[in-house]
């Protein structure tokens, strides 16, 4: 992926919202509050070997990645919840985690402009 690239995409939000834009606004507020608290949780869970909280975790992401139009994280989110919940390759985690948080972490700040401009 080029650095340059957005990761966002609100055309799925736009929809869902029927337009309105405090509802975006404030889909937008709930996931720059609650992504960087679910991928913490994410981490310690990762961290304890909690497989089943993990995969709870990542499902809980799930719709706000959808949401969001991070469609770059739609397969690997599915995958950790997966791969968690079921207690199988476990070695996948770590690196699958990492890519959500980085890719979240692009997100953030397209949002937060994004929620400037709406």
């Amino acid at each position: 992926m080029n650095n340059n690239e957005e990761v966002t995409n609100l055309d799925y939000l736009e929809d869902l919202s029927a337009g309105d834009t405090e509802m975006m606004k404030e889909l937008i507020e709930m996931f720059l509050d609650q992504a960087p608290e679910n991928i913490t949780n994410m981490k310690k869970y990762l961290e304890k070997g909690d497989w089943k909280k993990l995969g709870e975790e990542a499902h809980k992401l799930k719709p706000t990645i959808s949401y969001m139009g991070i469609q770059e994280l739609e397969t690997t989110i599915r995958t950790l919840e997966s791969n968690a919940k079921n207690a199988e390759e476990l070695d996948s985690l770590g690196p699958l985690l990492s890519e959500v948080e980085n890719v979240c972490d692009k997100a953030y700040k397209e949002l937060d402009a994004k929620r400037e401009q709406i």
